[in-house]
């Protein structure tokens, strides 16, 4: 793949003098500094990562993306999609969800190299898509990991996440066939993110919450995340912004509390 952003790594002097344990990621064609790192820290192209994953894309049967890019270029991210949508046929709305696999790389050490496993949630009424990420592995910028991101490594590791998206699937159906009540609703908000957030996620959930089921609780805490907090994670599902108990996502959250539903 041809370069994206062109980029090379340069020294940072203060009054002619090299600041020891620091360089800068630097724009070749504008000059613009993308980031400022340490030294130990290993730049992974954008093209090379892209590269990885093409390689194996055909084998994974993942349709290549166009990729975005954000910060003048310091942050990448591209969603490699499965060809075919997955019904949650209990759902009452009409969900369907389509698969992927999302890459995120930066060369400012906002976030590690970053695999998610995402969930596109396709919404028939209004086209509304929303990201779920189930699970997600990253490696950090380190010359010794220079290699981990190519071959037959991220393969398999892909693969394996892929495997299990049936399965995921029919988790997504139970929750559709669970209904819930608002008690319950309010009771679990106020027992995962605190008094003073739940109030906030009560009053959007009153509007929001599309079926009262424990899916449809689950899609309006997504909203929320994306829409409304706007929430800078790597992990979507993570909500960052509403961490009463630290650590747990969504779908971490949901389980905990509803245990399993069959």
């Amino acid at each position: 793949m041809n370069t994206l952003i062109p980029i090379t790594e340069e020294k940072i002097y203060v009054k002619d003098k090299v600041i020891k344990g620091k360089k800068a990621i630097v724009r070749t064609d504008s000059g613009a500094v993308l980031g400022v790192v340490s030294n130990r820290y290993e730049v992974f192209k954008h093209e090379d990562v892209l590269d990885s994953i093409n390689g194996v894309s055909n084998n994974l049967n993942l349709i290549q993306p166009e990729p975005s890019f954000y910060k003048d270029g310091a942050v990448m991210h591209a969603d490699y999609y499965l060809g075919a949508t997955k019904e949650i046929a209990s759902s009452t709305v009409g969900d369907m969800v389509k698969f992927g696999i999302r890459i995120m790389n930066s060369y400012d050490g906002s976030f590690k190299l970053s695999y998610l496993l995402v969930a596109f949630r396709l919404v028939c009424s209004n086209g509304l898509v929303l990201p779920k990420t189930i699970r997600s592995f990253s490696i950090k910028h380190f010359k010794s990991n220079a290699n981990r991101f190519k071959g037959e490594d991220i393969f398999n590791r892909l693969n394996t996440s892929l495997n299990d998206i049936d399965s995921i699937v029919s988790n997504y159906d139970n929750w559709a066939r669970r209904k819930v009540t608002t008690q319950e609703v309010n009771s679990f908000l106020i027992t995962e993110f605190g008094k003073r957030e739940s109030k906030n996620l009560i009053n959007y959930s009153e509007n929001q919450i599309e079926e009262y089921t424990v899916w449809g609780l689950y899609n309006m805490l997504t909203q929320y995340v994306t829409y409304e907090t706007k929430a800078r994670k790597n992990n979507m599902d993570n909500l960052g912004l509403l961490q009463h108990k630290k650590g747990l996502s969504v779908t971490n959250r949901i389980e905990k509390y509803f245990g399993g539903i069959e």
